[in-house]
């Protein structure tokens, strides 16, 4: 059975290959944006929200947008790589751009992030791994909220630690 999302698929998908060859890089809201202008999904959308505004209908349309073209954002071709990369610029904004046409600064930046997210995701299990530390001398249906406060400092200490 085809889905009923396929042409706004397919728009989703045809939108990031035009708008990643144009442009050396972009952002999703790019994306978001070229469907909404170009496509008559915009007034669809703008009648839609003027016509049932209480039910927010068109803000659940785009938030459909956001999640599929993140989707089509992380595909990877036929060896694993992906076909865009991405890396964090001013605030939560990130700049994507085709893998195959990065520069040298282009993969640094892409590094760097990756080094930063994976250094996060590090510090945070440290501090899961002793909340289940003390967790496990509990019984199975203890909560971390039992053992936060005696917790809380060893893990700022050990955050300290690291960041050091």
């Amino acid at each position: 059975m085809k889905s009923r999302s396929a042409k706004l698929d397919c728009m989703i998908q045809k939108s990031v290959e035009k708008i990643g060859k144009r442009l050396d890089y972009f952002k999703k809201k790019d994306v978001i944006t070229d469907i909404l202008n170009h496509s008559d999904l915009g007034i669809i959308l703008s009648e839609i929200n003027h016509r049932y505004r209480e039910w927010d209908i068109d803000q659940i349309i785009i938030k459909y947008i956001e999640r599929k073209t993140a989707k089509v954002l992380q595909k990877k071709d036929e060896h694993g790589i992906r076909l865009y990369e991405c890396y964090a610029i001013a605030g939560m904004e990130r700049r994507w751009m085709r893998t195959r046409a990065m520069t040298v600064g282009n993969l640094r930046a892409v590094i760097s992030d990756t080094r930063t997210f994976r250094r996060r995701l590090e510090i945070k299990e440290i501090g899961y791994d002793i909340f289940l530390r003390e967790l496990e001398k509990l019984d199975k249906n203890a909560t971390v909220d039992q053992v936060y406060n005696q917790t809380i400092d060893e893990i700022h200490e050990t955050r300290s630690e690291e960041s050091s």
